[in-house]
């Protein structure tokens, strides 16, 4: 194929070396500068527009972002229709699809993800032409546009539905009977909108025609909750500055915005976020819909700074993801909204709004304390040039959400971290459990206040989408599984604290603190039943009889989830002082919900489900026994069950014929199963499992609103029943759970609804005791 290139500029220099032209033949440069005619350009001559009749070409590609006059300007230089190809055009043509573009391939395009596009416009007609085309023409095309106009004075209405038809993605245009404001229209915007992404493309702005193509992919992993590009500034006309939004954010990290990166949403607002935007366009973040339920409680109260308040709320359960390509462009203008209103006094008392928010929902640590409210006021010193503290409103507020930080600081002694501490996890494997999953989580949570480091005890045992739970702030050692290796990163690291969980990282843990000749680390041992488990089966472990009583003797402190784990106590004397009962802890993911439409027919289904690791203990095969003796008495019920292994591979061969019983055994992704979950109206775990004692699938039942049916072993009791009651608890006969006893629960609960409903709402109260910062101050205090 052979082309030619109308445009030597920067549009072109940035894509030049895209697939789609490594495909072709250039055979030339065209353009309308006449300096740069007639020279050689990359080795080829560069023409002026009216010797292109001269020339042999398949199609002459327009590198160029405003390419309406030209387009105009080739017609009536008789340059057949359907040779001129817009850059996206020429994208396709060649091939270079969203499979190929975004590196993700199949994986991509089967996901279904949807993307609306929301242009909220205010007397901005002259620049939606080019707005328009760059939104619609995008590689990875937009499913739907919502153009939604603020009572505009000007002809934007008309030009909007002239430039929305040209293209085919579908539209609606959408005015307002009277002025309604910027964040206003952002939740309309989201609430008409059908898709799960949304990006908010402000009318003056500019892109790339790859943004979504390199924003998109972020959101594979159904945690990503926001993912945004680097911008640059133009001005009103268009023209770049150079000035890239790095410049902005290095006065808080130099080198963090000058590569791609994924991080969990909290870390990214306790380091950054809550000191200053650092995301300063909106037009560069596409969102997840989800991540906005509820904000309609907060954010209509902002005029200036809902920008900001949207990305903290959208990052507060989910990850945030970023790409260092530019593919947006900021538009600042005299008649921008900030250039306008930035010197308004509301401007610095809505930041310290969002301070107070922040320090009312989050626990801000110690190192930010002094400039997470001095950031807000040295703005308004550069706004007004005088002292803040002759403003006496802006005074008293800063005095009030700074003391708000000091009392929650006080209150959290893990918050407390100057200087932070050295933490070293020690983990049994990076295979799927609870226990191993309870390490990732805590590690993760840690790693927003101190410095941690994790060690995978048997590096030969790893599932990849475990290793993905696993936080970039937590920096993972490169494991030989030998106690000389574990020694050296003791050392080399300087750690304050090992902290291991399971036995075979405890065994690991007290042979590489053997070897070295200091004794200042503290050991945190931290049981999850293996011990009374190993205790009565000496076999699993030819070394547990000669090393678990030098090894608990050997730690400073023992946390134990269960009174059950007590059971290793009577076979070593363990002064008491050493030993606490923490229970654990879990927070909110914005993982979304699974479609249930994607296993079965049944219109309104009554999901019944199980997540747990994939053995017989678990008792799988029991809840389906009882499914299938109550379903048709239930004929809606359905079976979710989550979980891999031999034996579930025996089950769905054994339970074939079964169709309600859906097997969900290939999880890819980390916390797939929470969307799994999000479905269930009973979560069930009928387990016998020796080592139980506080099963991190009960906390997620409960944590997501869901009445539990268990049977009595470990601690599950206690999660499940206080004072009320969030599901029915199941006494084990002989060992095992009573599969009759199971149904009618089931039962129960399905034509009780009165005490169905009393279930549910008692699953927030019950889950108190395992929020995260409970279960981390209680764990901390350990540490230290």
């Amino acid at each position: 194929m052979k082309v030619l290139v109308f445009g030597t500029g920067r549009f072109y220099q940035n894509r030049k070396t895209e697939a789609c032209f490594k495909k072709t033949e250039i055979i030339g440069f065209v353009d309308n500068d006449q300096e740069k005619q007639n020279i050689l350009f990359e080795g080829l001559k560069v023409y002026s527009p009216e010797c292109i009749d001269k020339l042999q070409f398949d199609y002459i590609v327009l590198m160029l972002k405003d390419v309406s006059d030209v387009y105009k300007q080739l017609r009536e230089l008789f340059v057949a229709e359907d040779k001129i190809l817009s850059y996206a055009d020429f994208c396709r043509i060649t091939d270079l699809d969203v499979k190929e573009a975004t590196g993700n391939n199949d994986e991509l395009l089967s996901s279904g993800l949807k993307v609306s596009v929301i242009i909220p416009n205010y007397n901005y007609s002259h620049y939606l032409p080019q707005r328009i085309y760059e939104i619609a023409c995008q590689t990875h095309k937009p499913s739907e546009i919502l153009f939604l106009d603020d009572c505009s004075t000007d002809d934007s209405l008309k030009v909007a539905e002239n430039e929305l038809q040209k293209y085919d993605v579908p539209y609606r245009i959408i005015p307002n009977a009277k002025n309604a404001g910027c964040f206003s229209q952002w939740l309309k915007g989201i609430r008409l909108s059908k898709n799960e992404l949304v990006w908010i493309a402000e009318a003056d702005d500019m892109c790339e025609l790859s943004f979504l193509e390199t924003s998109i992919p972020a959101f594979l992993d159904e945690e990503v909750s926001l993912s945004y590009v680097q911008s640059e500034v133009i001005d009103e006309n268009g023209i770049h500055s150079g000035f890239i939004y790095t410049d902005y954010t290095k006065q808080l990290d130099e080198i963090k915005w000058t590569k791609d990166y994924v991080n969990d949403g909290k870390h990214e607002i306790l380091s950054y976020l809550a000191i200053m935007n650092t995301i300063p366009n909106a037009s560069g973040v596409v969102f997840r819909k989800s991540a906005f339920d509820g904000i309609d409680e907060f954010l209509p109260k902002y005029k200036m700074c809902g920008d900001w308040f949207a990305y903290i709320y959208a990052l507060g359960t989910g990850k945030i993801a970023f790409s260092a390509k530019v593919q947006n462009y900021h538009r600042r203008h005299s008649m921008s909204i900030i250039n306008r209103e930035e010197r308004n006094i509301d401007f610095i008392l809505e930041q310290l709004d969002i301070k107070e928010y922040l320090a009312t929902k989050y626990i801000i640590p110690e190192r930010i304390r002094d400039v997470f409210v001095q950031h807000v006021l040295d703005e308004y010193e550069r706004l007004y040039g005088e002292s803040w503290q002759s403003n006496e409103t802006v005074a008293k507020k800063a005095g009030e959400v700074l003391e708000q930080t000091k009392k929650c600081i006080s209150q959290f002694t893990f918050a407390q971290n100057v200087p932070r501490k050295r933490i070293l996890f020690v983990i049994p494997d990076f295979e799927m459990g609870g226990g191993q999953t309870l390490i990732i989580r805590l590690a993760n949570y840690m790693c927003r206040y101190h410095q941690v480091f994790l060690y995978n005890a048997r590096p030969y045992l790893a599932e990849k989408r475990i290793e993905k739970m696993i936080m970039p702030g937590v920096t993972v050692l490169e494991s030989e599984g030998t106690p000389e290796n574990l020694a050296y990163f003791i050392k080399k690291h300087d750690i304050d604290i090992v902290n291991s969980h399971i036995w075979w990282a405890d065994k690991i843990t007290y042979k590489a603190l053997s070897l070295l000749p200091f004794n200042h680390v503290k050991y945190l041992l931290c049981m999850h039943g293996c011990y009374e488990m190993l205790i009565n089966n000496l076999d699993v472990d030819c070394e547990f009889e000669c090393l678990y009583k030098l090894i608990l003797k050997r730690a400073d402190n023992i946390i134990i989830g269960s009174e059950k784990n007590r059971e290793i106590f009577n076979h070593v004397y363990i002064d008491e002082s050493k030993i606490s009962r923490v229970y654990y802890g879990y927070e909110l993911q914005n993982v979304p919900q699974k479609k249930m439409n994607e296993l079965t027919t049944t219109k309104e289904p009554f999901v019944v489900g199980l997540v747990a690791r994939g053995i017989r203990e678990k008792g799988f095969e029991e809840a389906i026994i009882a499914t299938i003796s109550v379903k048709e008495i239930i004929p809606e019920l359905e079976l979710v069950l989550v979980g891999n292994g031999p034996f579930i591979d025996e089950l769905k061969a054994k339970y074939a014929a079964n169709e309600f019983v859906h097997f969900i055994d290939d999880l890819k992704k980390p916390s797939e199963w929470i969307g799994w979950v999000k479905n269930f109206e009973i979560g069930l775990l009928p387990t016998y499992f020796a080592s139980e004692t506080l099963p991190n699938t009960i906390i997620e039942y409960l944590a997501y609103g869901v009445p539990v049916i268990s049977t009595d072993i470990g601690d599950i009791k206690n999660m499940i029943i206080s004072e009320k009651k969030a599901g029915v608890l199941l006494e084990l006969k002989n060992g095992k759970p009573d599969v009759r006893e199971l149904a009618d629960a089931i039962k129960s609960m399905y034509f009780d609804k009165e005490k169905y409903a009393e279930y549910k709402a008692n699953t927030k109260l019950l889950f108190e005791q395992f929020k995260m910062e409970r279960f981390v101050e209680a764990y901390y205090h350990k540490m230290i």
